[in-house]
């Protein structure tokens, strides 16, 4: 996974694509549920939903 970096310029590196943002969002939900007492829909609303309560259907 490094050796992709490599030829990227600084500016590049800072702004990960959705597919990344998700990948690092998903390991925080994990995280969270594994050393926190918050409820999964909790977390799922803060991570996913910015802060608004997510609706499930």
């Amino acid at each position: 996974m490094a050796n992709r970096f490599v030829n990227q310029s600084q500016n590049e590196l800072l702004h990960p694509d959705d597919e990344e943002l998700d990948a690092i969002k998903t390991l925080l939900v994990y995280i969270l549920m594994k050393n926190t007492p918050l409820d999964r829909d909790e977390i799922y609303s803060y991570i996913f939903g910015e802060g608004k309560k997510i609706i499930w259907n």
